[in-house]
């Protein structure tokens, strides 16, 4: 039976009518041999929210008090922060060019992949996803949402709920992250978008209270300076590993490069 047949023709044409309801697309050439692509849902938009949810993550939250206390200063601290925000611009503008090159998923894996072989690729992603960032992250990110979560129903002065429904809402919430990117990629990209417009009202709301504090004349903290700036290397590889921590987000579209139109 050839491959220009009625019925291989007929059954290449559901095939693909199947495939594109879902996150990949299958095209059929003959008998012998099909092609497999990821769907490109991810536009500019939906590229910008993920980049701008990743990096105003968890960090942002919880870390500039770690780091104004490591550090000991308001001038020091403000200092840390905008040396951290250029070395992710220029980490940012990297993975631009390396995008452009790669214009595939992977990120890391893609570029070690490339440069120094498919070992080094494996061993990159097996320790920062298993090992090190991936996992940890992900459950100092659940721990952060049900802590200021019983924090609608607690104050600070009382006991938060018993250790197993703490424990349980965390892990009712990473169930629904993993079933929402599992199920639908069309509908973790809404997700994503809707958390992002969220997370920027509510930072435009600190930052608006923060210039009316200013604006009052309340800059008694700023007047400090760099008085009594803490030397301790310890408590400044903390203060920098919180910097860098909330600044971590910017190489995510890169994961996912290969999803995105034009």
């Amino acid at each position: 039976m050839s491959c220009e047949d009625p019925k291989i023709e007929h059954t290449g044409m559901a095939l693909q009518k199947i495939a594109k309801k879902g996150t990949v697309e299958v095209k059929v050439q003959d008998q012998r041999k099909e092609s497999v692509t990821m769907k490109k849902n991810i536009t500019i938009f939906h590229g910008t929210c993920l980049v701008v949810s990743s990096v105003i993550g968890t960090g942002i939250y919880i870390s500039p008090n770690a780091i104004s206390r490591n550090v000991n200063s308001p001038g020091m601290s403000i200092l840390v922060w905008l040396l951290g925000g250029i070395i992710s611009l220029v980490g940012g503008i990297t993975y631009c060019e390396l995008g452009t090159m790669f214009p595939n998923n992977g990120a890391e894996v893609t570029y070690l992949r490339n440069a120094y072989g498919a070992l080094v690729s494996f061993l990159s992603v097996f320790l920062s996803q298993f090992i090190t960032s991936g996992p940890g992250i992900s459950i100092l990110e659940v721990l952060t949402f049900a802590r200021y979560f019983w924090r609608i129903f607690y104050n600070y002065e009382d006991t938060v709920p018993n250790w197993f429904l703490d424990k349980g809402l965390c892990l009712l919430v990473l169930v629904i992250i993993v079933a929402v990117v599992a199920l639908d990629s069309k509908l973790t990209l809404k997700v994503v978008d809707f958390v992002t417009i969220g997370k920027l009202l509510s930072l435009s709301i600190v930052i608006l209270f923060g210039v009316i504090h200013l604006c009052k004349g309340k800059v008694d903290n700023l007047k400090v300076g760099f008085d009594d700036t803490n030397t301790d290397i310890r408590q400044w590889s903390e203060a920098w590993a919180q910097v860098m921590w909330s600044y971590g987000g910017w190489s995510y579209i890169n994961v996912v490069l290969g999803e995105a139109k034009n």
